[in-house]
């Protein structure tokens, strides 16, 4: 498509930029019930500005994790969606398809950058995706979206948080 997903590396120096991902820009936890009709929680840059994305930081929190488990729950099905959109083309699929399923899956993109706290009852479980590790950046422009998709039921016992903040900076385009 011609669309240039990365910047190089040390290109920045704008505006902060640090958001949670939202569904219809108000409501930030993730974990709901995205098993019959997906949800879709977003970020994108303001107009006229591109956003410089050098992280995603998961957190989710609940009882009973373990590695096979998704936070407290069983293994999803469909399992989470990272994406990056203009309108409703799909330009990157940051996994190739590949779907988060189980707590160990965030491994494969955190690069070592994963803790677990807890031991049960109050479970954490801390996952940074960080874009600076390959040597390069991901840049979102104005009229592109970042977006988590959930298409699992992640409302029962087991998961009582999930969110992800990303951050980075803005740049004029």
């Amino acid at each position: 498509m011609g669309t240039q997903i990365f910047a190089e590396e040390g290109a920045g120096g704008g505006e902060l930029f640090t958001r949670l991902f939202e569904k219809d820009g108000v409501g930030t936890e993730m974990a709901v019930d995205g098993s019959s009709t997906a949800v879709d929680f977003d970020i994108s840059p303001p107009t006229g500005k591109a956003v410089i994305l050098d992280s995603l930081h998961f957190v989710l929190q609940g009882v009973n994790f373990t590695p096979n488990k998704f936070g407290g729950l069983s293994e999803l099905t469909n399992g989470i969606a990272l994406q990056l959109l203009e309108g409703t083309t799909i330009i990157v699929d940051f996994a190739n398809a590949f779907r988060i399923k189980k707590n160990a899956d965030f491994s494969l993109f955190s690069e070592g950058n994963i803790q677990s706290f807890g031991g049960g009852a109050d479970d954490m479980l801390k996952a940074t995706f960080d874009f600076q590790l390959s040597g390069r950046l991901l840049r979102i422009k104005s009229t592109e979206i970042a977006r988590i998709k959930i298409q699992d039921d992640l409302t029962p016992v087991g998961l009582s948080r999930f969110e992800c903040m990303a951050r980075g900076y803005l740049i004029p385009l």
